[in-house]
């Protein structure tokens, strides 16, 4: 399973770019799941009282899962923080050909850095595994290329993104 990163700051556009990594992958026959980063601090989701699920968190339950037979929703909690790792570990049961990541700046995987201006700049120099950028600026697309080594993509091109994406996904050219 291939597993790749869309990272930027707030309102960088990042849940656009999974949504047409997502569309342009599965239309081409590939498998794809996600795992978003919700940096919010309010719940998730609130079950509606009177469901089964709710009973059972009511009762004292920290995870619960209704399932169909094709399709589960999972509601966990638990009493210290999940890694990514975590909630990569649930999608390696299934037969995925590629992960998408969104968010989580930190971590080691393979990831594309989206730029809204000059002030997300520092983000190139923090982050790691970084094979490429997407820049909603013009004028940082040379600024990038110059200054580093990965492919550097003007967002209103995302074709272009999206072709080099896929040609690394069918190649198989992804190291972790």
């Amino acid at each position: 399973m291939i597993k790749h990163q869309i990272v930027g700051y707030s309102n960088s556009g990042k849940t656009t770019v999974a949504a047409k990594l997502i569309r342009m992958l599965t239309k081409t026959g590939y498998s794809c799941a996600t795992i978003k980063h919700h940096g919010d601090r309010t719940p998730l989701s609130k079950e509606p009282a009177g469901k089964d699920t709710a009973k059972h968190r009511q009762a004292g339950a920290c995870g619960t899962l209704a399932a169909s037979d094709s399709e589960m929703v999972l509601t966990l909690q638990h009493n210290r923080a999940f890694s990514l790792n975590d909630f990569i570990n649930f999608y390696n049961v299934l037969s995925l050909d590629v992960l998408l990541i969104e968010g989580y700046k930190k971590e080691k995987y393979p990831k594309t850095i989206l730029l809204r201006t000059e002030n997300d700049l520092p983000l190139l120099k923090k982050a790691v595994n970084i094979k490429c950028v997407l820049c909603r600026d013009k004028s940082l697309v040379d600024l990038v290329s110059d200054n580093f080594t990965f492919p550097v993509f003007y967002m209103e091109d995302m074709e272009d993104y999206l072709k080099w994406f896929l040609k690394r996904v069918e190649k198989g050219d992804y190291d972790e």
